[in-house]
């Protein structure tokens, strides 16, 4: 079905009535015309963010202005059914009123994103037809968008807690009560609302909200939804989410509809968003239009048109969709449809954790349909727009704001709503909010990546021996060194160094007022903050300004007469007052730690050595470089450490390890003493040394390697590299390298020896 998006002259007097048609022919009574004359026509309000107005009329909302004190532009989404579109829109476009006519795009999803990282890939949770994955591409590109401080309560049934998908949350499940009701239903509903959240192995969405479970029916399979509601208010607050996973079996004589529809379950509802609760819940699997719904009072309490009858309980409600090719995106079968529905998500083919593989013939995942996973994706986009607000500014969005989000801004298909499409939402927070960042590589724009390339390799970290005259025109914008990576100088115990830091703005306005804090630490393979040691702040005297331009801070004057030579890792986190730094403490759980080095902009790496005199390897017989191997976090399921070498195939090489410790490394491990193991390493290749056992929070290693008589004996610089690093699900989350070289260095270079010591 093809649509068009209106933009008509805002009236300022504009009345947002339920009947779109009525309320834009009290606004403009010209437009009339256009009903009669095209009587086959369909319009329904839409909101839209051109006119730059969103964020102020969304933080009106927030402060309980009144709904007819602001309006953005004046938007609606225009069915033709079966009139003729061409002249459709030429009438369109000749109306006096009519600021903008455009067609909207025909969507046909692409290929779909998995539910998990081991899973087969046919899902289409929060695609934005046709650019590929909205929710998750968004969210991570906004600042603060991670969950912390937001609950998330869901009120559904039992699940199985040993399902893969359930390990390696980030904050375990909570579960208050007892919990009852079908584990097959219980469980893929919360693995996709884990999934969509980024709890489970999928990355991105809310990673540090906490999720609660808590139960939808007694053991005699009677709702108690109202009860678990009010157990939700006990425990959480203003702008926390409660995701309800079921619909009503009966009420009134009328089968699957909302658990609205009975009286006692409304007002809790009812209560929960007067408190600023924002409650998202399934329309039903019924296959009916809500309209229709009487209650005993023969009211028609789910029809918006019946001004006299309607009863708004502030939920977002959730329809579920299919796709046709040649048609698009419709409602799903089974869903129910109505104008009281606010949003919807894809309801068909969905692919989840299965309750029990012992069953015969399940596995670990299966194929589920139905409104519960569609109603578990709007959730999910409800709790990005939340904690972009709250985390940025610290605003929560009440309930109405919310459902006028997601049910007002995506493709618009009547009896569903709206499939919430937060590229109309979030790109305003730009206007508003700072998005600085230091790169972490050249090429780095701040957006999410999985640091594969370029660990602790920031070029707009810059320590030198001496201060710049001008730094902003020696290494700024236009000095045609803003990708140069090799503008450090090594730091000289005991003398000053000069830093600066060169920091970028995404944002569609100057960034005024920008700090960065700085630290050090010792090398290890993962330097968590826990290791780091401050330095100072830095200060930008000038304001990053808007479209990328790189903005060059205040020389910071760095005394390092009380750290030994060595080699350190420099982390330096930059923020303004509207673009918060991460909080470190929230860092509790490996998946926050990956969560951490992929997303937030804000934080860069690089190395710098503390050098005295230059040593020469050629002629060591020995060589040895401790190094901490340390874990902070309980973890073991999906973590590897390995090595990789590639020393001369006769070179002697192994890591000394505490004999403590031995029965947690593979490889050949002989004793040396009662307190050290050897563990011996292929001089030349990669081997597994840790794989899913969990690691003491320090773990000293010494790596040794001997028998490189030769090498550089023609006068040429011969560098071998030897380099640990730590995956988590595959993902490379921390690394150390040591490049040996054969030639000692001039005393301005830093320490070839490990030069490309890595630390995050």
């Amino acid at each position: 079905m093809q649509n068009a998006i209106i933009q008509f002259e805002t009236k300022p007097d504009f009345d947002r009535g339920p009947d779109a048609q009525k309320a834009l022919i009290d606004a403009h009574p010209d437009a009339a015309s256009l009903f009669s004359q095209f009587p086959g026509i369909g319009i329904e309000y839409r909101y839209s963010d051109l006119g730059g107005d969103l964020v102020e009329r969304l933080l009106l909302d927030a402060r309980g202005a009144p709904d007819s004190s602001f309006h953005p532009d004046l938007c609606f989404t225009l069915s033709f059914g079966k009139e003729d579109v061409a002249k459709v829109l030429q009438a369109l476009t000749s109306h006096p009123k009519v600021v903008s006519c455009e067609m909207e795009v025909d969507e046909t999803p692409e290929a779909r994103a998995p539910l998990t990282s081991n899973n087969t890939s046919f899902q289409n949770y929060f695609e934005d037809y046709p650019a590929g994955n909205d929710l998750f591409s968004v969210a991570g590109s906004v600042s603060n968008a991670r969950g912390e401080g937001l609950r998330v309560f869901t009120i559904g049934y039992d699940f199985w807690r040993d399902h893969p998908e359930f390990k390696n949350t980030r904050h375990p499940i909570v579960t208050p009560q007892p919990l009852y009701g079908s584990r097959r239903v219980g469980t893929p509903f919360l693995a996709v609302l884990a999934a969509s959240l980024g709890q489970a192995s999928m990355t991105g969405g809310l990673p540090w909200a906490e999720h609660y479970v808590l139960p939808a029916s007694n053991p005699s399979n009677r709702l108690v939804v109202d009860q678990s509601i009010m157990e939700a208010i006990r425990i959480g607050g203003e702008g926390d989410i409660i995701v309800i996973a079921s619909w009503a079996a009966s009420v009134n004589g009328f089968s699957d509809v909302p658990v609205e529809c009975a009286e006692f379950i409304w007002k809790a509802i009812r209560k929960a968003t007067d408190l600023g609760f924002v409650v998202v819940e399934p329309a039903g699997d019924g296959g009916r239009n809500l309209d229709g719904f009487v209650n005993a009072n023969n009211e028609h309490v789910l029809d918006p048109m019946k001004t006299t009858e309607f009863r708004d309980s502030g939920a977002v409600m959730v329809g579920s969709s299919k796709f046709v090719p040649g048609t698009g995106l419709t409602p799903s079968d089974k869903t129910n449809r109505g104008g009281r529905i606010d949003a919807f998500a894809d309801g068909t083919n969905i692919v989840s954790a299965e309750d029990d593989p012992s069953t015969p013939g399940t596995g670990l995942y299966n194929g589920f349909s139905g409104n519960q996973y569609s109603t578990a994706v709007v959730a999910a986009a409800v709790g990005v727009v939340q904690s972009a607000f709250k985390g940025t500014i610290n605003v929560i969005l009440p309930g109405n704001s919310m459902r006028w989000v997601v049910g007002s801004n995506g493709k618009y298909v009547k009896g569903i709503g709206s499939h919430p499409r937060l590229r109309n939402v979030l790109p305003s927070l730009f206007r508003v909010f700072d998005d600085v960042y230091l790169r972490d590589f050249v090429g780095d724009d701040g957006s999410r990546h999985n640091r594969r390339q370029g660990l602790s390799s920031s070029p707009d970290i810059v320590i030198r021996s001496q201060p710049y005259t001008s730094a902003q025109a020696a290494i700024g914008h236009g000095s045609g060194q803003e990708n140069n990576n090799r503008l450090s100088q090594p730091v000289r115990r005991g003398r000053d160094s000069y830093i600066y830091l060169r920091g970028l703005n995404r944002s569609r306005n100057d960034a005024q007022g920008v700090l960065a804090d700085m630290y050090y630490a010792k090398p290890s393979v993962l330097t968590t903050p826990d290791k780091w040691n401050r330095i100072g702040q830095a200060h930008f005297d000038s304001a990053i300004p808007a479209g990328d331009k790189l903005q060059c801070s205040r020389a910071y004057r760095w005394n390092t007469a009380n750290i030994a030579s060595g080699h350190y890792c420099f982390v330096a986190i930059i923020y303004s007052v509207t673009d918060r730094p991460p909080n470190l403490g929230a860092i509790g759980h490996i998946a926050d730690w990956v969560d951490f080095i992929s997303s937030s902009n804000n934080v860069a790496w690089r190395n710098f050595d503390v050098v005295g005199k230059a040593p020469n390897v050629r002629h060591k017989e020995r060589s040895e470089h401790p190094v901490d191997v340390g874990v902070r976090f309980p973890v073991s399921l999906g973590l590897k450490l390995e090595v990789t070498s590639n020393l001369p195939a006769r070179a002697y090489v192994g890591f000394e390890i505490p004999a403590v410790h031995a029965g947690i490394f593979q490889g050949n491990i002989s004793s040396i003493d009662a307190d050290t193991a050897w563990l011996e390493i292929d001089p030349d290749g990669t081997q597994t040394l840790i794989e899913d056992n969990e690691v003491p929070r320090q773990l000293d290693l010494t790596l040794v390697y001997q028998d490189l008589r030769g090498m550089g004996d023609d006068g040429d610089n011969e560098e071998y590299e030897v380099y640990l690093r730590y995956l988590f699900n595959g993902i490379e989350i921390g690394r150390r390298t040591w490049i040996i070289s054969s030639l000692a260095e001039e005393p301005d270079e830093p320490d070839q020896e490990a030069k490309a010591n890595t630390c995050a």
